[in-house]
């Protein structure tokens, strides 16, 4: 199936990224016990930063992405709904060329 998306961000680059960090979170969160646990705090702290700095970046590529929208349709995808708008006229009673 042809993507119409083109970088855009769809459904599946969203459950992506709360399965991912989700999974980010759990780890870091353990190694923060451990690392509190065992008097590290410095290192603690810097878990959490790098991994909050990770989140807000992931975060604000994806919504860059979003923001720019679809452009101009690639030839293939051109044709694919020429094909489906033709069809559909065909089905609607509209001639066939």
């Amino acid at each position: 199936m042809i993507s119409m998306s083109k970088g855009i961000p769809t459904g599946t680059t969203y459950l992506g990224f709360a399965l991912l960090w989700q999974a980010v979170f759990f780890v870091a969160w353990i190694a923060c016990i451990v690392f509190f646990g065992a008097d590290y705090f410095a290192t603690a702290m810097v878990v959490m930063l790098l991994t909050a700095y990770g989140f807000f970046r992931h975060a604000r590529s994806i919504g860059r992405r979003a923001k720019q929208g679809i452009r101009r349709p690639t030839p293939e995808l051109r044709r694919w709904l020429s094909i489906t708008s033709e069809s559909r006229d065909v089905i609607n009673g509209g001639p066939r060329y």
